[in-house]
């Protein structure tokens, strides 16, 4: 058989038939595939390229999430600074030493009151002017009036106000105690968390007030809370 009709790149292929045992040649020429592999993209590779891909409305989102946060985090920082607690007041002690003795039911004798103020706030500081102070015994008119120097209550501060005076005494029919009223009143300044100077009139009550006498003195039950009232508005106004 010739092979002169071969050309370069041709192949020849020998064929042995199964019938039959003589050879056979047979010549032939490799077609060129047409198709071409395309690559399998599974689902794992197409969730990362879409995640791979930069998103442009992802980002304002969270920026606009970050500014909100912080304005408010602020809000709430200034609201909270910009309240104002009442300051508190309470009776602390009280004690009456008898001066002299008399025949009647009406004694000289010399009051002692302690009274303790504070200042809860984290902020604002209370700057009192004189107070004056009244205390009466058993619902009657005031027997003993007199003034509290002005003091500064800084924050979160407490500060022991002390009135000593002389002044007739009457106790109880039995003579084992007495009810007393001790009341101040006077100008408070302060500034709230955008340095506003304000004023207002603060005016504390200490009502039903009982002291206890003994043989070893006089003195009160329990330290007793005050009632604080403000005119010209509270002091978070």
């Amino acid at each position: 058989m010739s092979y002169s009709n071969l050309q370069n790149g041709d192949r020849v292929v020998v064929g042995i038939p199964v019938s039959t045992n003589e050879s056979y040649v047979v010549s032939a020429v490799p077609v060129q595939s047409q198709y071409t592999t395309t690559p399998t993209v599974g689902r794992a590779t197409l969730s990362t390229d879409v995640r791979s891909q930069p998103s442009g409305k992802v980002r304002p989102c969270v920026g606009a999430m970050s500014v909100s946060a912080f304005m408010l985090i602020l809000l709430i920082r200034i609201l909270y600074f910009s309240f104002t607690n009442n300051p508190i007041f309470r009776l602390e002690s009280a004690s009456i030493s008898i001066l002299n003795e008399s025949g009647s039911n009406l004694t000289m004798a010399r009051w002692n009151i302690g009274i303790l103020t504070r200042n809860s706030n984290k902020r604002p500081k209370f700057q009192y002017n004189d107070l004056d102070v009244g205390i009466s015994q058993n619902n009657t008119e005031y027997i003993i009036r007199l003034k509290i120097l002005g003091f500064n209550s800084t924050r979160k501060s407490e500060t022991l106000l002390n009135a000593t005076a002389l002044a007739p005494f009457a106790s109880s029919p039995d003579g084992s105690h007495v009810n007393i009223d001790v009341n101040l009143q006077g100008q408070v300044c302060f500034d709230n968390y955008f340095e506003f100077h304000k004023h207002r009139i603060i005016k504390v009550l200490c009502n039903s007030v009982r002291i206890d006498f003994s043989n070893e003195g006089s003195m009160v039950r329990a330290p007793k809370k005050c009632t604080v009232r403000t005119t010209g508005g509270d002091f978070d106004d």
